[in-house]
């Protein structure tokens, strides 16, 4: 038997030992969001949502590799690759089909953001700032949901640091963030938050929440082990919801 034939029937043999076995590596894919997960200059994850991942993982036995990528990217990923989990992720319904929903991590307010010297007035109608130029991360429940709602001036970029940039820079009047996390996440992405004020809330987006999910291909054992290691940590108060 040849070397490749050889490393090849060892390779497909590991890869059915660790499916039945339950260890093979997770492939895990998130952005860099402080108020919730970021990557440390030494590559370790930190933040509480990296934290319940961890936690979860550790609990199913299950090993994984985290990888911090733009939104866009990181959501492209998830959406095609079986086995791969992506965090944290607002739950749309445009979203609903495409994935394994395995558990909540947070709880967030979605709002409209300016800068302060713009006279912007505040409105429960979500229709009233479609006339506004809107930045966004793409690909983001944000960006989804203004562009369903029919915002022609939506301006999406792939990174929130590019985000801030748009409204600091007047390229935009409006950005979208989540307001309960905006001071940790303006300030390791911009040196002008003193500048930026919250407008109204995204109604469509506040009774939604953000979770962790996996492919829709994915194994189902290993989607089941996940969410049952999630609900017996949730159970026993290891970990809670943001």
């Amino acid at each position: 038997m040849s070397k490749i034939l050889y490393s090849l029937c060892l390779f497909v043999y590991s890869y059915a030992i660790s499916i039945n076995g339950f260890t093979q590596t997770i492939s895990v894919v998130t952005e860099d969001a402080p108020s919730l997960q970021y990557q440390k200059t030494s590559g370790e994850m930190a933040g509480p949502a990296a934290k319940l991942i961890e936690k979860v993982f550790n609990e199913s036995g299950l090993s994984f590799e985290t990888r911090v990528l733009p939104w866009a990217r990181a959501y492209k990923e998830a959406n095609l690759v079986p086995n791969t989990l992506i965090y944290s992720m607002v739950r749309t319904i445009e979203r609903e089909d495409k994935f394994h929903w395995i558990g909540i991590i947070s709880k967030p307010k979605y709002y409209f953001f300016a800068l302060k010297n713009t006279e912007i007035p505040s409105s429960n109608n979500i229709k009233d700032f479609s006339k506004y130029r809107v930045g966004s991360l793409l690909s983001s429940a944000s960006y989804s949901t203004l562009k369903a709602q029919g915002f022609e001036y939506l301006v999406p970029v792939t990174t929130a640091k590019q985000v801030f940039q748009l409204l600091t820079k007047n390229r935009v009047d409006l950005i979208t963030a989540n307001l309960t996390a905006f001071d940790e996440i303006c300030q390791h992405h911009s040196t002008e938050c003193s500048q930026i004020k919250a407008i109204a809330p995204i109604e469509p987006l506040n009774n939604r929440a953000l979770y962790f999910a996996m492919n829709k291909d994915s194994d189902p054992k290993v989607v089941q082990r996940l969410r049952r290691s999630y609900q017996k940590l949730l159970k026993e108060n290891k970990i809670k919801i943001l």
